[in-house]
């Protein structure tokens, strides 16, 4: 994930003479294109569940638009993205042997956030609506879906002209899934996910 990190940055770097001589975003409304990057881990609710417990953080990405309206240093920032996200789940069999399996799911995802800009950079937190679609799903989610939920979110964002930079951290506040099936047996446990996302954006308006 730090290499990630570093890739945008410099991408990010060689726009800043861009953001010297630019305005800093005094307009009322702006308009523009986000996409990135996502980490996602998985997490088992109740913790408890016998056999099956949370696997590796799995790569994703995001695309999408932003719309954002200013307020002096303030401002609100609704979004609508598509996410293809990976998690992955550790299942222990009686015999003591471990197995490990991989899924993926897609999403409509409409964050509102609410910030503060700081110079060229801003703080900000909100709420992700999450509809979750049933194409891209692997089996072994495919009966668990749940059809909307809910996340929070916090980040930081960084300006430059026509270019931003922003890292996120998403909870989820809900389950997305409820239940797996595996090797033909229903598992009833419920599944909420962390994400943490490295965008690049390009403003247009």
């Amino acid at each position: 994930m730090i290499r990630y990190f570093l890739i945008f940055a410099i991408l990010l770097s060689g726009q800043m003479s861009f953001g010297q001589g630019s305005s800093s975003g005094d307009e009322f409304f702006n308009w523009g294109f986000r996409a990135g990057l996502h980490n996602t881990e998985t997490r088992i609710n109740p913790k408890n569940i016998p056999n099956v417990r949370s696997g590796e953080a799995k790569m994703g990405y995001h695309i999408g638009n932003y719309i954002r309206f200013n307020f002096g240093v303030f401002y609100i920032e609704p979004e609508v993205q598509f996410a293809g996200s990976q998690g992955e789940l550790e299942f222990t069999n009686d015999g003591g042997e471990v197995a490990y399996e991989s899924f993926s799911f897609n999403r409509i995802d409409v964050p509102i956030q609410i910030g503060q800009k700081l110079g060229p950079l801003r703080i900000y937190g909100g709420i992700n609506l999450n509809f979750n679609r049933a194409e891209g799903l692997s089996s072994l989610v495919m009966d668990g879906l749940v059809s909307d939920s809910r996340a929070w979110r916090a980040g930081l964002g960084l300006d430059a002209g026509q270019f931003s930079m922003d890292v996120r951290y998403e909870s989820s506040m809900g389950n997305n899934f409820e239940g797996v099936i595996r090797n033909g047996e229903p598992i009833d446990v419920n599944m909420r996910f962390t994400h943490i996302y490295l965008s690049l954006g390009f403003k247009f308006i």
